[in-house]
């Protein structure tokens, strides 16, 4: 630590991702993440899939932009994939956002 930085704090000390859709930098354990690894894409839920990792909010406004957008910015991130796998993945986040339990937790 630097005095010339200030202490550093707990948050400061998170892993930082960047959500593929808004561009938002939120914690990492705050988005969900969609991992690429050989031909396969899938949401990563516990974050411990191995391969490329991509991250979206666990916001339906995000997760719809980045279906909008054909997936073109998602794919890249990824460094692969079709589009087809990657909207398979949007919609599965989709569906686990607006279940019962997790769409009162995700958009409170």
């Amino acid at each position: 630590m630097s005095p010339a930085h200030g202490p550093q704090t707990a948050a400061s000390s998170r892993p930082q991702r960047r959500c593929v859709s808004c561009r938002q930098t939120r914690d990492k354990q705050d988005l969900i993440r969609i991992t690429r690894h050989g031909d396969t894409v899938a949401v990563d839920l516990t974050q411990t899939l191995p391969g490329r990792g991509s991250y979206v909010c666990p916001d339906l406004e995000c997760v719809d932009r980045a279906h909008q957008r054909d997936a073109a910015h998602l794919r890249s991130s990824l460094r692969g994939g079709t589009t087809n796998q990657v909207q398979r993945a949007l919609t599965v986040i989709r569906t686990h956002l607006t279940s019962a339990p997790h769409h009162k937790e995700h958009n409170a």
